[in-house]
């Protein structure tokens, strides 16, 4: 196979998806995930010891969406991105402060 035979088969195969795009979501994807369980486990070790629900889905996608926002600033130097990143942090640590400061 030439290059051009190889261009076309993966452009048939992925759609006009860029493989570059393809895996930097795939990443954003891990980040996401690892960041939103650091922020749950803390949250429901706490309530977990004081009685509490352990209901806190809110701020573990808040901290999912946050993590995608600056990993895709990250790759590509999105501001805007970068502006929703740090926005949502802003909100889920008033969340967690407000939880905390709730079950004390």
């Amino acid at each position: 196979m030439d290059k051009d035979e190889i261009l076309e088969k993966s452009r048939r195969d992925n759609g006009d998806v860029d493989e570059r795009f393809k895996l930097m979501q795939w990443r954003a994807s891990y980040v996401m995930v690892t960041v939103m369980l650091v922020v749950w486990a803390p949250l429901f070790v706490w309530d977990s010891l004081h009685g509490q629900s352990t209901d806190v889905s809110f701020a573990i996608v808040m901290s999912g969406i946050a993590a995608m926002n600056f990993y895709q600033y990250y790759q590509f130097r999105y501001k805007t991105a970068l502006g929703v990143g740090i926005l949502v942090t802003l909100a889920v640590l008033g969340m967690i402060v407000h939880h905390v400061l709730a079950t004390m």
